[in-house]
């Protein structure tokens, strides 16, 4: 069993977090809308498990790696109290979770 976690309750959070950062919080959004074109891409396309893998990994992997270090490199950047704190560690400390999806179409 593989565990996942979902990306619509990370983006409810930085979506909430838009009044306490607007900029920081509109950031994360744009990384996650990427994400989810990249998913409506597959679902369009109609892609076989495989292929499905294979465009995540080349499409998504690389949104994924930019959006973990653009995490890590600003999350000291804010109170981890404030919503935006609490959106980023939302999502950090669900990182695997989040990101297990790419290993499997």
């Amino acid at each position: 069993v593989t565990h996942l976690c979902c990306w619509a309750h990370a983006r409810r959070e930085f979506f909430d977090a838009q009044q306490n950062d607007r900029a920081k919080a509109e950031l994360a959004l744009t990384f996650i809308k990427k994400l989810y074109e990249v998913e409506a891409h597959c679902r369009e396309k109609n892609l076989s498990s495989e292929d499905r893998k294979a465009y995540r990994l080349d499409k998504a992997l690389p949104v994924l790696d930019a959006f973990s270090n653009w995490l890590k490199e600003n999350y000291v950047q804010v109170l981890p109290k404030s919503a935006i704190g609490k959106a980023m560690a939302y999502t950090m400390t669900r990182w695997e979770e989040l990101t297990n999806y790419l290993m499997d179409g």
